[in-house]
């Protein structure tokens, strides 16, 4: 498909074997990107690739994309055009009859997508991408996106899913980011309990599971997938990606826990677990999040411990070679039983095949979707809320009550600026804070290992105490 694109090959007059002519490096991926685009486009709208798709596809890109990106792709796309026209004009030269209405000829090598395509259309389309310009194919990416939008939520009953148009444009990363400067962050705002089911009331639809049964399917329930995430990260302060790799893990039922053994578990819960003193807990169908709770929480209480998130850290290199956080643990003393059957259906998702690229458009549309239910329900918000907000939210309560390792600890951070980044800018810890939402208990082994490596001063305080036996959960 792409001879024609990298190689174009032109017989001489003289009859000397075809000379290989390379187009410039920087225009053939460019115009792959929109042949690639050009049989996306044409099979969403249900018809055939044809050469029209060209300037649909250019157009469906042109909102998504830079425009030096755009203005790239066009370039690329008039000099194919052009020398494609320049091979016609030499089989003129050479005394040949064209005609036309004639289709181009099979010996030219061109794209799968110009077969049973005359010259006259070829010259059509050179002429109008000659005449088109960037904001141009921008008006008509916008109607052609409605469209496409449109008839998805036809089809599929889900709602708007605005994902078709990054289908359609062969757009695999989300929003690429503009040529234009984004305004700077104001301070973070905590978003509390209240607020987040304001948000996510606004997200209607999903069944039981939050839709975790879709991602097998080419759709997905991005309501549902959005509310999953936001809960859980909102509840935990995981990163969207460490989601799909935790999992809930309770004392195992072989094991004897008396008052030693569960302060020997707390004390390193991480190195209980490779030990097998904790095992995953997976025993539950399609139920109610709150039914799924219960069910963990009588597991957890027949072992006389409360349940664990075992994360997987999704950023290995660490700013100190003695620091190890590829595994964290948070303890997840008192949690409400729904709240627990949200995290319990999150460490399904670990199960589900889903590659870097499908994740991507997952999570780049569930953080769509809340970003707009935020600018709905809060319009006075300076920062809408995203996928990446509630990690925020969970540092800048974590702040108020816990030390900086601590937070870190939880949080899977190895540098302090890093951890200090995070919340609200002039959050600190004070003993007169108050709990205003639950948080897990941090790992005490991971967060001294932190306050070791980082030699804080007495600033950040230094009171990183082992564990005191935990009563039996009821």
């Amino acid at each position: 498909m792409l001879a024609a694109l990298s190689d174009i090959e032109e017989e001489t007059e003289t009859g000397e074997p075809p000379r290989a002519e390379t187009a410039n490096e920087a225009y053939v991926p460019s115009i792959q990107r929109v042949l690639e685009a050009v049989e996306s486009c044409s099979s969403g709208f249900g018809k055939p690739a044809k050469l029209g798709g060209v300037v649909a596809a250019l157009s469906i890109r042109a909102p998504n994309l830079a425009e030096s990106t755009v203005n790239l792709e066009l370039c690329a796309m008039r000099q194919f055009c052009g020398r494609m026209l320049d091979r016609r004009e030499l089989a003129k030269e050479r005394g040949e009859h064209v005609v036309p209405w004639q289709v181009i000829p099979e010996n030219l090598n061109a794209p799968e997508w110009t077969v049973d395509t005359s010259w006259s259309e070829f010259e059509k389309l050179s002429a109008k991408l000659r005449r088109a310009k960037y904001a141009d194919l921008f008006e008509i990416g916008l109607r052609l996106g409605k469209l496409a939008i449109e008839r998805d939520k036809l089809r599929s009953g889900l709602g708007p899913n605005p994902g078709v148009v990054f289908e359609l444009g062969n757009i695999k990363r989300g929003w690429p980011v503009a040529d234009a400067k984004r305004k700077p962050k104001g301070n973070w705002e905590n978003i509390g309990r209240q607020e987040l089911e304001i948000l996510l009331a606004l997200l209607p639809g999903s069944n039981a599971n939050f839709g975790i049964d879709t991602l097998g399917g080419g759709r997905f329930d991005a309501n549902g997938m959005a509310k999953l995430l936001a809960w859980a990260s909102w509840l935990t302060g995981m990163r969207a990606i460490e989601i799909f790799r935790c999992r809930i893990v309770v004392a195992s039922s072989t094991l004897k826990v008396g008052r030693a053994e569960k302060f020997e578990i707390l004390s390193d819960p991480i190195n209980a677990f490779k030990n097998n003193f904790l095992v995953e807990f997976d025993n539950f169908g399609n139920r109610d999040p709150r039914d799924i709770g219960d069910s963990a929480r009588e597991a957890a209480a027949k072992a006389g411990m409360p349940p664990m998130l075992l994360i997987e850290s999704a950023k290995t290199g660490c700013s100190s070679p003695k620091i190890d956080n590829r595994l964290r643990i948070q303890i997840l003393e008192g949690i409400a039983s729904d709240d627990l059957g949200v995290l319990c259906l999150a460490s399904q998702l670990r199960h589900q095949k889903i590659g870097s690229d499908r994740f991507s458009i997952i999570r780049s549309n569930c953080s769509r979707r809340l970003k707009c239910a935020s600018m709905r329900a809060f319009p006075e918000r300076l920062d809408p809320i995203t996928l990446h907000y509630f990690r925020h939210a969970f540092a800048d309560s974590a702040r108020r009550l816990l030390t900086p390792p601590q937070v870190a600890a939880l949080m899977g951070h190895t540098s302090l600026v890093t951890a200090r980044g995070y919340g609200g800018k002039f959050v600190r810890r004070s003993k007169y804070a108050e709990r205003t939402r639950w948080l897990p208990r941090h790992d005490p082994k991971q967060a001294k290992m932190l306050e070791t490596a980082w030699n804080p001063t007495p600033e950040f305080g230094s009171d990183v105490a082992e564990p005191s036996p935990m009563p039996t959960m009821t």
